[in-house]
C-alpha cells in the first residue's frame, strides 16, 4: 500500500516537472497571462539573434525594418517594446548580419599593388577557395538538379583619384563602372536544366550564396521570381527589382517594381529551360564609383557576404613614412629637410640664386655645395661624399697649411647632420686620410682647398652625384650641370670613366678621348652630337664643350635637360625590380619679383603621367600624387610665386588588402 501511494507521488512530481517544464518552453511561443513576467527567446537586445518576445497581448519576432536596420523587441517589465538599430553590415533573416570567413583576393607572394587590377591574383573562385559561401546546391522539382557556384573577379583597378566624385579630395580606392567591366558576377550552373514555371518548382527552396529564397507563383515564361523577405524579380539582361506595395489613403494599394541599382542579370536557357543563372554587379551609380581604403560594398541583391578594401599596407600617416620638403626660405633660396641613415635630422640651405636667374647649389651664404669627387673644395664650403652605402655631407670648416712640413698642418671638417668635427689625419705634405664612421677617404689639400678621393674607385675614375642613404632607406642625391674637363680634371689626370648612382649601386661610364674629341660610354659626342646615358630610371646627357671638356645634364621625364639645381629621391626596388625615383625640380629668378621655389616633383614611374597632381577640394592650394612604390608627394601652390613640395616616402612599397568576407 504505501509503496503504491509512493509511486503516485513519483508520478503526480514528474508530471507537475513535464508541466512546468513545457509552459516554460512555450512561453517564447504564446501569450502568457498577465501575472507572469515578458519573456524573450534572444535574452534582450541581441542584434545578432533573431528572437521572439511573449508578454500578456501576444508573440512577435524581430524583422529587419529596410536593407540596414533591424527592429527588435524586448522586454521593459512585464511588457514587449521596440527598438531599432542600424546594422554596420546590412540585416536579414531579422538580425544584423557579422562578419563570417574572409578570403583574400592577394598572396603574400603576389599582392596587390596601386594600378593592378583586383584579378591580377584570383580570378574564379569556387567551392574549393571558400566552401560555405559557395557550396553545392540540390534544387527537388520533378528532378532532383544539383547546383554550383563560381564566383568571377572583374578587373576593376586599384587607382589614386578623387573618389567617388570629383568634388572628393583624391584618396586610393578601387575604380568601379556603371555598366560593362563588373566589379564581379556569380554564376550558378545547374546539372540539367530547370522549368521554373513548373508547378512542381513552385514553392520549393533554393539557396543562393546562403541566402535562402523560394520560387513564387507569380514566376512566369520571362521572369524568375525569387521570395525571401520581399519579392526579387529576376529578368535576362535588366536589373534585379523587388517587389513592393504601396497602399493609398482611400484604402487601394498597388505594387511597384524597383530595380536594385548596380545589379545584372544573365541566364542561359531562360526561366523554363534555365542551365545557367548570373548575377553580375557593378557601382550603384556614378557618385558611387568606388570601394574606398578602408570600405567595403556589401553585395546588393544576396547580402550575404561583401567586397572589403582594407587599409593600404602602408597609410599615409604610417609611421613606416619619412617626409623630405623643400621650402623657399627666402627670395633666393630653398631648403631640404630630411633624415639620413642614422636617423639624424637636418634642414639646410640647398639652392641659392645671384637674383638674376643662375642657382647654384648652395648654402644661404652662397658656400657651394661641391657634387663630384676630386672637385675643388673652398674653406667654409661643402662635399657630398659617397663610399657606395650611405654618404655624407661635410664641411670644410679650417685649413692650416704651414710653409714648412706637414707637421703642423691641419685641415678640420664637420659632418653637417651630427655636427660631429673631423680632422684629417696628414700622412705626408699636402694630403692625408679622412675617417668617419667605417669609411676612409684621401684628401688633397692646398693653403685654401681640398679635394677629395674615394678610398672604392682608382685615379681616373670619377664618382658624380654621389648618393645619400635616408632613414627608410630611400638615396637622396643633389644635382646641378657640371661642366668637366676630361684630359685635364684633377691634378694633372685624366678622366677614364664616371661612375654614377643608378638606384642601386653606381654604374661605370667608360670615358675614351681621342685627338680630335671624345665618347661617353660608346656613344661618340660632338658640336652636333650628345651622349645619353640611363643611369637606372633617370638619365643624363653629356654634351659637348670643346674637345675634351663635356657638360653634363640631367634629363626629366619627358627628355628635356634640367638647367638649374634639382634633387633625386631614389625610391627602393619594387616589385618588378625597378629603382624608380621622384625628381624635385625648380623654377624662378631670385629676386623680389620672381621668388625662387619648386617647379614640380616630377615621377619616373608612369610617365610622371598617373595619379599626378590632383588638386585637393579641401585645399586647393595642395595637389597630389603618388606612384608606384606608394609615395605620395603634396606641391604646395598656396604662394603663387615660390611653390613647395613634400614627399612621404614608404619604408616599404604599398600593397592592398582586397578580399571577399561573408556576413552571417
Amino acid at each position: 500500500m504505501v509503496r503504491g501511494i509512493i509511486f503516485v507521488i513519483i508520478v503526480a512530481l514528474v508530471a507537475v516537472g513535464v508541466l512546468a517544464f513545457n509552459s516554460t518552453f512555450l512561453i517564447n511561443f504564446a501569450p502568457i497571462s498577465s501575472a507572469n513576467v515578458c519573456r524573450d527567446s534572444d535574452g534582450g537586445i541581441n542584434l545578432i539573434l533573431v528572437g521572439t518576445t511573449c508578454d500578456s497581448n501576444g508573440c512577435v519576432q524581430d524583422y529587419c525594418a529596410g536593407d540596414l536596420n533591424l527592429a527588435e523587441y524586448s522586454c521593459s517589465g512585464k511588457q514587449k517594446i521596440l527598438s531599432r538599430h542600424s546594422c554596420e553590415f546590412g540585416c536579414l533573416n531579422g538580425k544584423c548580419g557579422v562578419e563570417g570567413a574572409k578570403y583574400n583576393l592577394y598572396t603574400a607572394s603576389t599582392k596587390l599593388y596601386l594600378n593592378d587590377s583586383i584579378n591580377k591574383v584570383r580570378q574564379t573562385l569556387t567551392e574549393t577557395n571558400i566552401p560555405s559561401l559557395l557550396a553545392d546546391g540540390l534544387f527537388n522539382w520533378s528532378i532532383a538538379t544539383i547546383y554550383s557556384t563560381y564566383f568571377a573577379v572583374g578587373s576593376s583597378k586599384i587607382i589614386f583619384a578623387k573618389q567617388p566624385t570629383n568634388n572628393s579630395d583624391p584618396k586610393i580606392g578601387i575604380s568601379l563602372d556603371t555598366s560593362g567591366n563588373y566589379l564581379y558576377n556569380v554564376t550558378i550552373t545547374f546539372s540539367t536544366y530547370i522549368d521554373f514555371t513548373n508547378a512542381n518548382s513552385t514553392g520549393k527552396n533554393i539557396t543562393l550564396l546562403k541566402r535562402d529564397f523560394v520560387v513564387d507563383n507569380e514566376t512566369n515564361a520571362t521572369r524568375l521570381v525569387l521570395k525571401a523577405d520581399k519579392k526579387y524579380i529576376l529578368e535576362n539582361n535588366m536589373p534585379v527589382k523587388f517587389k513592393s506595395v504601396v497602399n493609398l489613403s482611400n484604402g487601394t494599394n498597388y505594387a511597384i517594381e524597383t530595380p536594385i541599382r548596380g545589379t545584372l542579370v544573365k541566364w542561359l536557357g531562360g526561366v523554363q529551360n534555365m542551365v545557367k543563372l548570373t548575377i553580375q554587379v557593378y557601382a550603384p551609380s556614378i557618385s558611387e564609383d568606388a570601394i574606398l581604403e578602408g570600405s567595403y560594398m556589401i553585395d546588393p541583391f544576396l547580402r550575404t557576404f561583401k567586397i572589403d578594401f582594407n587599409q593600404t599596407s602602408v597609410p599615409e600617416s604610417s609611421w613606416q613614412r619619412e617626409n623630405f620638403s623643400a621650402n623657399p626660405s627666402s627670395i633666393d633660396g630653398i631648403t631640404f629637410n630630411m633624415k639620413d641613415y642614422r636617423n639624424l635630422e637636418q634642414t639646410f640651405n640647398w639652392l641659392h640664386s645671384d637674383g638674376f636667374g643662375n642657382s647654384i647649389l648652395a648654402d644661404s651664404n652662397g658656400n657651394k655645395i661641391n657634387i663630384a669627387e676630386m672637385a675643388t673644395i673652398n674653406t667654409s664650403h661643402y662635399g657630398i661624399i659617397g663610399n657606395g652605402v650611405n654618404g655624407y655631407i661635410i664641411k670644410v670648416l679650417n685649413i692650416t697649411n704651414m710653409p714648412n712640413g706637414y707637421t703642423n698642418d691641419s685641415v678640420l671638417f664637420q659632418d653637417l647632420f651630427s655636427g660631429q668635427t673631423y680632422s684629417l689625419n696628414i700622412s705626408s705634405e699636402g694630403s692625408g686620410q679622412l675617417f668617419i664612421e667605417n669609411s676612409t677617404y684621401t684628401i688633397y689639400y692646398t693653403n685654401s682647398d681640398i679635394k677629395i678621393k674615394y678610398s672604392s674607385s682608382s685615379q681616373g675614375d670619377i664618382t658624380i652625384y654621389p648618393h645619400i642613404k635616408t632613414y627608410m632607406g630611400a638615396n637622396v642625391i643633389f644635382y646641378e650641370p657640371l661642366t668637366i674637363s676630361l684630359n685635364n680634371y684633377s691634378i694633372n689626370s685624366s678622366i677614364y670613366s664616371f661612375k654614377i648612382f643608378n638606384g642601386n649601386t653606381y654604374s661605370s661610364i667608360p670615358v675614351v678621348l681621342s685627338a680630335t674629341g671624345f665618347n661617353i660610354g660608346g656613344q661618340v659626342v660632338s658640336a652636333s652630337s650628345s651622349a645619353i646615358i640611363n643611369s637606372g630610371k633617370v638619365s643624363y646627357e653629356f654634351t659637348y664643350v670643346s674637345p675634351f671638356t663635356t657638360k653634363i645634364f640631367l634629363r626629366d621625364v619627358s627628355g628635356n635637360q634640367v638647367s638649374r639645381p634639382a634633387i633625386i629621391v631614389f625610391e627602393k626596388a619594387g616589385y618588378n625590380s625597378n629603382y624608380e625615383a621622384l625628381i624635385i625640380k625648380t623654377e624662378g629668378m631670385g629676386n623680389s619679383t620672381d621668388g625662387v621655389g619648386v617647379s614640380d616633383v616630377e615621377m619616373t614611374w608612369g610617365n610622371n603621367a598617373v595619379f599626378k597632381n590632383l588638386q585637393l577640394s579641401s585645399n586647393q592650394s595642395i595637389y597630389k600624387s603618388i606612384d608606384i612604390w606608394g609615395t605620395i608627394t603634396s606641391l604646395n601652390k598656396s604662394n603663387s610665386d615660390q611653390y613647395s613640395a613634400n614627399i612621404k616616402h614608404n619604408y616599404q612599397q604599398l600593397s592592398n588588402s582586397v578580399y571577399i568576407t561573408e556576413i552571417v
